[in-house]
């Protein structure tokens, strides 16, 4: 009996040791790296499609631009440092590792930028390809940093329809993507808008699908200020309002409510054409994106906040004031914050 007994917790000490060491394994062990060829493609897994091979990014690229791309890549990989021990702001470097990082920056200057050979559209594509297939390691990788400094600088609206698709696709995947979807924000943030361009379109139908669809506050913190801004931009290039579908997102996501009306209202009060603020005051709100959109306003007209009275268009000025004064006496409870937006806005409209 005393040998079973001893023998039970033997059995016991053992699985409880084992399962503190797998524990242990699973949080210590390093995160994978998934390139966002890799992540576009777990989204349509994910969304019940069928696997599809990357046509775009196999058969249709020549072997010309797929030596580019080999070039480059063996460079990467032939650092004499980990990818992951390097920082994108080169000074954060050591020495050794800011000149070969140097180096690298050369070669895409004379292989690509500089290159007559290739066409703007065959320049961006190597980039584009490259940036988009290798499997970066590292959350501040330099090398990913300098390929994506270099694609946007070319500004290249021929991109907009893949960035879009690619978006698309991975947004499926929520907060496991965000990183990703907010590197191709910013290459998008950097083309020029041309309104004759039928794939503005592309831009205004999936980043607006993508705010319906946000579901973490940590998600809408670090997407919706680019978003909603190239959002609004392409919007108004277009000749549409996209502010209802914006507060339609907000009304229906208290997660990411806050964040929604903080940078449209940024958008819309310091747009001259005042409209565009009109028309969000106007709108259809739910009580709690309301006062989402009250917390903006005096978070960011209170002194010392992010955006200047004095800046603000005067017709934009008076259609603020009419909703203050609605709201001041609508809002229960302290409302000394936006009663002092109120009053700093009648005084100053007084004025002029």
């Amino acid at each position: 009996m005393i040998l079973e007994l001893i023998l039970k917790k033997l059995i016991i000490v053992v699985v409880l040791c084992l399962a503190s060491l797998i524990s242990l394994y699973l949080y210590f062990k390093p995160t994978k790296n998934y390139s966002i060829a890799e992540l576009q493609q777990n989204g349509r897994l994910s969304n019940n499609k069928l696997k599809q091979k990357q046509n775009s990014n196999n058969s249709d690229i020549n072997n010309n631009i797929k030596s580019y791309i080999q070039s480059l890549t063996d460079f990467i990989d032939k650092a004499p440092f980990r990818q992951e021990d390097t920082h994108a702001i080169l000074t954060r470097n050591s020495e050794n590792i800011q000149k070969y990082l140097s180096d690298f920056s050369k070669l895409v200057d004379i292989n690509i930028m500089n290159n007559n050979n290739l066409t703007n559209d065959e320049k961006s594509r190597i980039l584009w390809e490259l940036f988009k297939e290798y499997n970066w390691r590292g959350e501040d990788n330099a090398f990913k940093a300098i390929i994506k400094d270099h694609l946007m600088y070319l500004k290249n609206p021929n991109l907009i329809p893949d960035i879009t698709s690619t978006y698309s696709d991975i947004a499926k995947l929520g907060e496991k993507s965000a990183n990703a979807r907010h590197d191709l924000l910013e290459i998008l943030n950097s083309i020029d808008i041309d309104s004759k361009i039928s794939a503005n379109q592309n831009v205004i139908d999936t980043l607006s699908t993508d705010l319906r669809s946000i579901n973490s506050r940590n998600e809408a913190q670090n997407l919706s200020d680019m978003a909603i801004t190239l959002l609004y931009n392409y919007s108004k290039a277009s000749d549409s309002n996209i502010i209802q579908d914006i507060v339609r997102a907000a009304n229906n996501n208290s997660q990411a409510s806050l964040s929604y009306m903080n940078s449209l209202f940024k958008l819309a009060i310091t747009d001259t054409d005042s409209n565009h603020l009109q028309s969000l005051l106007q709108s259809n709100m739910s009580q709690s994106t309301k006062e989402d959109l009250n917390h903006s306003i005096t978070f960011n007209l209170k002194e010392n906040g992010s955006v200047q009275l004095s800046t603000i268009d005067q017709k934009s000025l008076a259609v603020l004031n009419q909703y203050l004064a609605t709201a001041v006496n609508e809002k229960s409870g302290d409302n000394r914050d936006l009663q002092q937006v109120q009053i700093a806005v009648s005084k100053l409209l007084s004025q002029k």
